[in-house]
């Protein structure tokens, strides 16, 4: 098995992802590492 060490999120553009980004976060005790708002270059990392 695969350890996973956090979250990365993409196409948060016009979707409800955000919100259960943090549930899931939560749930799972993962850090959210990177975000995308939808564009290929866009990857970014995150902060709260």
């Amino acid at each position: 098995m695969v350890g996973i060490d956090g979250i990365i999120v993409t196409k948060l553009d016009g979707t409800a992802k955000g919100g259960a980004l943090f549930s899931i976060s939560n749930q799972l005790e993962l850090n959210i590492l990177y975000r995308d708002w939808g564009k290929a270059d866009d990857l970014m990392e995150f902060s709260p």
